[in-house]
């Protein structure tokens, strides 16, 4: 199931926004890795959408994509799990909720240097702005970066975004 204890995962709804062609050129530039693309396909729009992705990547001859659509959260969550890095690639997305999860699983995420997923990556070492650079970033974490210490910083940073934070920060404000 996973390449060389590799695994990179994509989650979020299937939309043209999503930059999925840009995960389908990251994958084809690292074909020693696995890339688990995954989302919710459930409005019509949404399967032409994921439909038109699985042809690209059959007509582009990845063999290290694997799609999945519509999982159970048990499913979602053993996948997130199992795998070692998170890409996401969506330009501007508000808060970007997928990414706190599967930094909360213990993925190292890989995003899009715009909207919330930049609130919440700070590391600007994880952030890219184009194709080669996704693809500089993780090929770098492949060559050693320190995984452990970041991953620690990403859980403190996404605690920040939780409701006891948000519950404690509120007490101390009514009680000033």
């Amino acid at each position: 199931m996973v390449c060389n204890g590799i695994n990179i995962k994509f989650l979020n709804d299937v939309y043209v926004r999503e930059l999925m062609i840009w995960q389908l050129r990251i994958a084809e530039k690292i074909p020693e890795l696995k890339f688990k693309i995954c989302g919710a396909a459930d409005t019509q729009l949404q399967k032409i959408v994921l439909d038109g992705i699985k042809r690209k990547a059959a007509e582009i001859g990845l063999s290290n994509v694997e799609f999945h659509s519509n999982l159970s959260t048990s499913d979602l969550k053993k996948l997130l799990h199992s795998s070692k890095y998170f890409l996401h690639t969506m330009k501007n997305e508000d808060f970007g909720i997928a990414v706190c999860e599967a930094i909360a699983s213990g993925c190292i995420p890989i995003v899009h240097d715009s909207g919330g997923p930049r609130e919440i990556v700070t590391n600007r070492v994880l952030r890219f702005t184009t194709i080669q650079e996704a693809v500089n970033i993780i090929r770098k974490c492949e060559e050693g970066y320190p995984m452990d210490s970041m991953r620690k910083a990403l859980l403190e940073r996404i605690f920040m975004f939780s409701e006891q934070h948000f519950q404690e920060r509120l007490l101390k404000l009514i009680w000033l």
